[in-house]
């Protein structure tokens, strides 16, 4: 019940036979510009402000200044000729809240925009439902700050709350929720009110801070002195120190270290989770592995939680553990590029773990980097995926052309898939010249708002549209253009397996799952896409995890997370252990191979972390996202 509904209920009770009269105003108008009287059977949490008085007109009108329809959300603006002057010295203001009436051509006739949202009822009332300006944007999702503030306040221990947008150093716009309790001696953690409001609110609902007040703030007139909340949560933010080290809690410290080198973070607010701090795919995989470590078992939802209460999850004795559950995305991507290094090898040829590799890089772009491009509302995240594969990358080879032959910028550029498989002596790598490609495309293909804002809002429609689109544009684009000769390794060949990995994240029943299954299905008819990657479409689609023995799980994930690294560097140290040898074997190489990678990896970290701290790159809160 709401407190006006409350308050209506007191004044019944008080006077059952009182007309009770809800009054419509503002300060820059008389203060009675609607009313509406409130009858008996009137639904108490939806009161109307009724209509116009007299010489008044109670509009709801679109950002075009068109009139809304019948519940139809809409800005609440007055019409009449009993308005104020304006705002004293203030001329911005004054003309953008006095606009031009667009329903005659008298200059005369203004609207008053009042800052209020709200709806036509089907009698012609109008219904107040809150202020534009308590509408806010969270990683690109549009929320009503009222429905966040009605979640906390209905939890018991709850007195009163506010909550208020509060934008980081970093300009990314988060949630605080000021909480005044009902006992203050009464023993709570905010992990435990959170899991009150779990259930009630979306993911990207839930504040990300909670600052415990005695009273809430307020101006002489009883509302809200937001000024003085965003002053304390400033305050409160510049003399947090969140590079500091907890000395009564020698895990959190280990962990915060392990997650600097991991994200590449001079610092680390602990208060924020992995998908907070921009954790991406791969360093997802090595995170996962250290919370396991630490914690003996790795909990449910621990990307998003927050890493101060992450780390209050009991212990359980892990020596008693000889299972652990890896992601199916984790496991795909680990056996598919054991696949491609044994079939380049000759001991294995099974075909499709390409094709894996693609639908998993399509996966992580939804899971992870969709994320990180709601919360900068920029395409830059994207990019910089393209930009942390391309740079590893580019270096290896320009020091293989410097080793073995000359300096070739077509494959320096990552664009050899475009002139020949054998070009530079085959010192190319097809795979990621295509992924970087793909990433490229994205980037151009998110600058379009509508495309982007569907990617964001409706992920899984956009990933089937994508897909659709993506098979007709390889259809029409191979009438026109044969690359058989080069062995069709080039963007638009592959870029609906891409989203089809993409819609996979979004595919929350059965329907949508089965939907999917029928593209890759059908070109696998054709012989257009190997059975390996149709078993490994399903296997991630319905099942999230799977369990594996110790050694073989933390194998399992190190492959997982070199895979970049592998890739570049195989065929290298095949050649090491064949000079080491005098003479060629593949088994040993392959080993090698794998072990290499991840030594490769290890060192890359090394090197990141040492250049971000002597440069001091990057100081905020988040990461680069990478969906490799």
């Amino acid at each position: 019940m709401s407190v006006r509904a409350f308050h209506i209920n007191e004044l019944k009770n008080i006077s059952p036979t009182a007309s009770i009269i809800n009054f419509y105003g503002t300060t820059e108008t008389p203060q009675a510009m609607a009313y509406y009287v409130i009858k008996k059977e009137d639904d108490l949490n939806e009161i109307p402000i009724g209509k116009g008085i007299a010489d008044v007109q109670i509009l709801v009108l679109k950002e075009n200044l068109t009139q809304s329809e019948i519940k139809e959300l809409g800005e609440i603006c007055i019409r009449t000729k009993y308005l104020s002057l304006g705002y004293l010295n203030d001329e911005t203001l004054t003309s953008d809240c006095f606009v031009k009436s667009p329903f005659s051509d008298d200059t005369s006739d203004l609207l008053y925009r009042t800052g209020d949202y709200g709806y036509y009822k089907e009698d012609s009332t109008v219904v107040i439902k809150g202020r534009i300006d308590d509408q806010v944007k969270i990683r690109g999702y549009r929320i009503e700050l009222g429905e966040v503030v009605k979640a906390i306040q209905n939890e018991s221990l709850v007195k009163n709350v506010a909550v208020l947008p509060h934008t980081l150093p970093n300009s990314e716009n988060i949630l605080v929720a000021y909480v005044v309790l009902n006992d203050k001696e009464q023993e709570y953690t905010t992990e435990s009110l959170k899991s009150g409001i779990n259930n009630k609110l979306p993911v990207y609902m839930i504040p990300s801070r909670f600052i415990y007040l005695d009273e809430l703030p307020l101006l002489p007139n009883g509302k809200l002195d937001r000024n003085q909340l965003f002053e304390l949560s400033a305050f409160k933010e510049e003399n947090e120190d969140t590079n500091k080290l907890f000395d009564d809690n020698h895990d959190l410290n280990n962990l915060i270290v392990e997650f600097k080198k991991l994200l590449s973070l001079s610092k680390i607010d602990p208060k924020y989770s992995f998908i907070q701090l921009g954790g991406d795919s791969l360093s997802f995989i090595e995170a996962s592995m250290v919370i396991e470590k630490k914690l003996g078992y790795l909990p449910e939802n621990w990307e998003e939680t927050p890493i101060q209460e992450l780390i209050k999850h009991r212990k359980k004795d892990s020596s008693k553990l000889f299972l652990h559950k890896i992601y199916s995305s984790v496991l795909v991507r680990a056996v598919s590029i054991i696949l491609v290094v044994l079939g380049h090898f000759n001991i294995l040829a099974i075909s499709g773990s390409t094709d894996a590799l693609i639908m998993i890089a399509g996966w992580s772009f939804g899971t992870y980097q969709l994320n990180s491009i709601r919360q900068k509302n920029t395409v830059s995240p994207i990019l910089k995926t393209a930009i942390k594969i391309f740079i590893p990358s580019f270096l290896y080879i320009l020091l293989l052309q410097q080793v073995f032959s000359e300096f070739h910028w077509q494959s320096a550029f990552l664009i050899t898939n475009f002139i020949s498989p054998y070009f530079d002596n085959a010192l190319t790598y097809w795979f990621i010249e295509l992924l970087v490609q793909i990433y490229l495309i994205l980037t151009l293909l998110f600058l379009i708002k509508p495309i982007r804002e569907l990617a964001l809002n409706k992920p899984y429609i956009f990933g089937v549209s994508s897909l659709i689109i993506s098979i007709i544009l390889r259809i029409i684009i191979s009438h026109y253009w044969d690359t058989d000769y080069l062995y069709n390794r080039v963007p638009h060949m592959y870029l609906w397996i891409f989203f089809l990995g993409v819609a996979m994240v979004s595919a929350d029943n059965y329907k949508k799952k089965l939907f999917l299954i029928l593209f890759p299905a059908a070109f696998c008819y054709l012989g257009y896409f190997k059975i390996f990657a149709l078993i490994s479409m399903i296997f991630v689609l319905f099942i999230k995890k799977v369990s594996l023995p110790n050694v073989l799980a933390y194998c399992t994930n190190m492959i997982a997370a070199s895979s970049l690294f592998i890739y570049l560097t195989h065929f290298q140290f095949h050649s090491l252990v064949k000079h080491a040898l005098s003479h060629e074997n593949n088994e040993i190489g392959a080993i090698t191979a794998f072990i290499g990678g991840c030594m490769v990896l290890k060192t890359w970290e090394w090197i990141t972390v040492f250049v971000f701290k002597k440069r001091n790159w990057r100081t905020s809160d988040h990461a680069t996202d990478s969906s490799y």
